[in-house]
């Protein structure tokens, strides 16, 4: 989750940095620790008498810890209390759809990616994290609008390359979608069918990413709190609850699997990221 950070002169601030940096983490170490402890000096801040800390910064600090910890139902209210309060904020921004997309909250996600790359169209650093959660809600026209965007911001020769070649790889995989009939709002229906069927296998989803360079080839991953074996089985859980639902499961576009979280940590997966 890398991001924009919240201004670190104060309390609140420098807990929300803290949990961004663990959240980064969380894959490779255990974290819940120190989450917890994070949590508890954040809601004494949040519930103390005194009224001179930042609200809006409190409530997407606990609403990322909640997210830490699998709490969804909590991560959700918490930010909905910060949008509300301070959505305007980069830091709350540019956090909301990364947040909201790897919990599986795709629909949501976009929106706020939608909402973040349109405010704040000249911010490189927040239109660039709105273009990843675009590409993994599967709105593959929106992806390749906003990496043309950020082509015409950044003069980094490194960082033009590289957002020319996700341009290209989105375009690429807008005409694929386009050619089979399938757009983006219904491609996303499919993934989000596919996330509440992991929900209701009781499995908390902590990344959603789009894996694979190859437009022909490409897999929407939902990384779990399960093994690699459950894993495998939740993979039937998946096709099943396609099948069940749709008369095109869209596989001719884009396959579903679930992963383990914390299994993959030695071999990430080679990625389609900017």
């Amino acid at each position: 989750m890398t991001t924009i950070q919240a201004e670190d002169s104060t309390a609140e601030g420098r807990i929300f940095n803290e949990v961004i940096a663990l959240l980064d983490r969380q894959r490779e170490q255990p974290v819940d620790g120190a989450l917890r402890e994070l949590q508890s000096q954040l809601l004494a801040i949040y519930s103390g008498k005194s009224k001179a800390f930042d609200y809006a910064t409190c409530q997407m600090a606990l609403a990322l810890l909640a997210f830490g910890l699998g709490d969804r139902s909590e991560a959700r209210r918490q930010l909905q209390n910060a949008q509300k309060t301070g959505g305007a904020a980069e830091h709350i921004a540019s956090n909301a759809p990364i947040m909201l997309c790897n919990m599986g909250d795709l629909d949501s996600a976009h929106a706020a990616a939608i909402e973040a790359m349109n405010r704040f169209m000249g911010n490189p650093t927040i239109l660039r994290g709105a273009c990843m959660v675009l590409k993994d809600t599967l709105d593959f026209h929106a992806a390749a609008e906003g990496f043309g965007q950020l082509l015409k911001i950044v003069a980094d020769d490194g960082r033009h390359e590289m957002f020319t070649t996700c341009r290209e790889q989105m375009i690429g995989l807008a005409e694929r979608a386009d050619k089979f009939g399938l757009s983006g709002e219904v491609l996303r229906e499919r993934a989000q069918h596919v996330a509440k069927a992991l929900q209701d296998a009781n499995k908390k989803i902590f990344l959603v990413n789009l894996r694979g360079t190859n437009v022909n080839s490409i897999s929407l991953e939902f990384h779990v709190d399960a093994p690699a074996d459950v894993c495998a089985d939740l993979n039937f859980v998946i096709a099943d609850a396609l099948i069940e639902r749709f008369d095109d499961t869209a596989m001719d576009v884009v396959t579903m699997t679930a992963r383990s979280f914390n299994g993959c940590a030695a071999g990430k997966p080679v990625e389609l990221r900017a």
